[in-house]
């Protein structure tokens, strides 16, 4: 379909046919669109939370997006410094990630869109503390929340680290190798997923030079890197996160070429999704949100538009896919 390249912000999606409002005002996905989704890519505050609506770093309102590029070229340079800083702290201190990040809103954002269970990703440093905070809130959850939990793969004993935290209910791995400074082809990289795939996690990692990220992060995230941890974890489920963000072409070669690659593709615009399909398979792609650093209607929307009239491929990288991974590694 036909569809603006700029609208006047996130709040503003109902000028597609896919939203609606609800009696509060808020965007919701009307009936004849709405179909089980699983979404794959989400962050939950571990730490202090507050009271509130969503303060998603790219806002809901006043900020234009423009729907045909990745999403993160339309955060200002404002808005960048504050989304950085933002996601160091919530490595680093106590605090977190954004606050009003919480299981109640989280649960609300997926009531109004269909949404049936999310996929929340942890990130660590040498201690596991936000895996076990993120598990804890997984049992308050009704099942509803995968957790991926995480720990730095050069952390003394992370192997073992790991094995404890999937017997506390962890399903999945989670690795940032820019938040985390380590290339995704260091040999304790590639020790640690090829553990993970004994343990039948599957393992999710921010993949691709990100415009929100310091550019001395930038040699960690080359996807030569991935290519080299790929040929070295064959047995592992390994799924690129924002598909490889501007790489997006290198990285559907990837899942074209390995069985056990696939492509979540959070803040992708339609028609790289649809390039990734053509090149990849339809059974390769994962629909993520990346939710709060986005409104999960905004990649929810840039999927919806890239399956217009194709029914079974929405259906597969809203939900079928997701499932069919975790049929095939439990």
């Amino acid at each position: 379909m036909n569809y603006p390249d700029t609208i006047a912000d996130v709040d503003s999606l109902d000028c597609l046919p896919y939203f609606e409002r609800d009696e509060e005002g808020n965007l919701k996905i009307k009936a004849q669109y709405q179909l089980p989704a699983i979404d794959m890519h989400i962050h939950l505050n571990q730490h202090r939370a507050a009271a509130g609506e969503t303060k998603t770093y790219f806002p809901t309102r006043g900020c234009v997006v423009h729907l045909s590029k990745y999403s993160a070229f339309d955060f200002s340079p404002q808005l960048k410094k504050r989304c950085q800083r933002r996601s160091i702290r919530a490595i680093i201190s106590r605090r977190g990630i954004e606050p009003t990040a919480t299981l109640d809103n989280l649960m609300l954002a997926m009531n109004r869109l269909g949404i049936v269970r999310c996929a929340a990703m942890a990130i660590d440093g040498f201690r596991p503390k936000n895996s076990l905070r993120l598990l804890e809130q997984c049992r308050k959850s009704e099942q509803k929340i995968i957790p991926f939990v995480s720990i730095h793969p050069l952390a003394p004993g992370a192997v073992k680290i790991l094995g404890s935290l999937k017997e506390n209910g962890g399903v999945g791995l989670k690795i940032h190798p820019p938040i985390q400074l380590v290339k995704p082809d260091n040999k304790k990289v590639i020790a640690l997923v090829n553990e993970a795939g004994k343990m039948r996690m599957p393992v999710l990692f921010h993949c691709g030079q990100s415009p929100l990220l310091p550019p001395l992060t930038r040699r960690f995230e080359q996807m030569t890197s991935f290519l080299n941890l790929i040929w070295r974890c064959p047995e592992t489920t390994i799924i690129l996160g924002h598909a490889g963000i501007m790489e997006y072409e290198e990285a559907a070669r990837l899942a074209a070429k390995f069985d056990n690659v696939f492509l979540e593709v959070s803040g992708q615009p339609p028609e790289a999704i649809k390039e990734m399909w053509k090149t990849a398979s339809p059974d390769k792609l994962l629909f993520g949100s990346d939710w709060p650093y986005y409104p999960m209607a905004l990649p929810l929307a840039k999927v919806l538009l890239a399956t217009e009239g194709e029914d079974e491929i929405r259906k597969k990288i809203l939900f079928k896919n997701v499932t069919n991974i975790f049929k095939n590694i439990r």
